[in-house]
């Protein structure tokens, strides 16, 4: 009976004991399964989006993301803020957005955690759903940005940077504005420019500061451009000056525009054309820019107010006509050049 009594004890200690393991290897497993399921959603997810493997399809891309993120993946998660951060697929929604965010913010991994300390930032600083709060919004991006993220950098730099936070200091805008410009932020780039010409925080450098703004330009920015040609016209530099000018005119930006129409019509760094210099004066003024308005008056009566200029249409023969006293006047013949139906 002892030793039956002994076996029993035994028994009961060895079963409870592979009780134990088997709920354990459920658990983990389970975990497992889960953790693997919510990564490869969130890859497909990305998949469809990118287009990379399978074709564009944002809806399903959207599926994935959702399924992904209700598994409590944090990549998943971000994804779907994202989204509806955006509006892309789905209609914008600051709370969903900041939920997601959150969500995801609480378990990222290295990689992921500076774009969502990133996109927390922007919503505080905003005042997205829950309110601005500036301090809040300089604690993400300070986390984003020494994590490495650049346009966290950029924003953090900002903020050192604006007179209105009581954390203003150049110095440190600097530094932040430097590390962001070294990874091809198109703002930083800008803003360093800026701070080299007008000598802020450092020594003025004209040189540098050109240097940074011809960076910013060759990144896009158009405003970037339109300082520069200002900069080559006031230094006589004149074929400097017109490439600039029509980096940003390609892109059909007003000032640009103007700033080239007034090249070819003055001759300045290009060939004199003051056909080509009119037509784009009259885009820029029909985007309403006053400085091409106020230049194309000076050349006739037919351009004497905004609502003529309207009335010209981007396909109209421009002629050029000198008047009894020889002055030079431009005219428009209002017969259509015919066109193509494209569509």
């Amino acid at each position: 009976k002892v030793i039956r009594r002994e076996r029993i004890k035994r028994y009961k200690w060895l079963k409870y004991v592979l009780a134990i393991g088997v709920t354990a290897l459920l658990i983990l497993g389970g975990s497992f399964c889960v953790s693997y399921l919510g990564e490869r959603h969130s890859r497909v997810g990305v998949e469809y989006m990118k287009g990379e493997c399978r074709e564009h399809n944002i809806d399903l891309a959207l599926k994935h993301f959702k399924i992904s993120a209700a598994l409590g993946n944090a990549a998943g998660q971000y994804y779907m803020g994202l989204a509806y951060f955006t509006g892309n697929g789905v209609e914008i929604s600051d709370e969903k957005a900041y939920t997601y965010f959150l969500k995801s913010y609480k378990h990222a991994n290295d990689k992921l955690l500076p774009l969502v300390s990133y996109f927390l930032g922007i919503m505080a600083e905003d005042g997205s759903y829950c309110g601005r709060d500036l301090d809040k919004a300089f604690a993400y991006f300070y986390e984003s940005a020494s994590l490495g993220e650049a346009d966290a950098q950029f924003e953090l730099a900002k903020l050192y940077y604006s007179v209105e936070y009581p954390r203003y200091n150049l110095d440190s805008a600097f530094y932040w504005f430097y590390k962001s410009a070294d990874q091809d932020n198109v703002n930083s780039c800008f803003f360093l420019g800026s701070m080299y010409l007008f000598g802020q925080v450092v020594d003025q450098d004209v040189v540098r500061g050109l240097e940074f703004l011809k960076k910013s330009a060759r990144l896009g920015d158009l405003v970037s451009a339109n300082l520069l040609f200002s900069a080559y016209e006031t230094l006589e530099s004149y074929e400097d000056a017109f490439y600039y000018a029509s980096m940003s005119a390609d892109k059909g930006d007003a000032e640009g525009l103007y700033n080239v129409g007034r090249c070819y019509y003055e001759g300045k760094g290009v060939d004199t054309d003051q056909l080509v210099g009119v037509e784009n004066l009259i885009k820029s003024a029909k985007t309403g820019n006053e400085l091409a308005l106020q230049y194309l008056q000076t050349l006739g009566t037919h351009y004497a107010t905004a609502e003529s200029i309207e009335k010209i249409t981007d396909n109209v023969e421009i002629r050029l006509v000198s008047n009894s006293s020889h002055s030079t006047t431009f005219y428009s013949r209002f017969t259509r050049k015919p066109t193509m139906d494209m569509t």
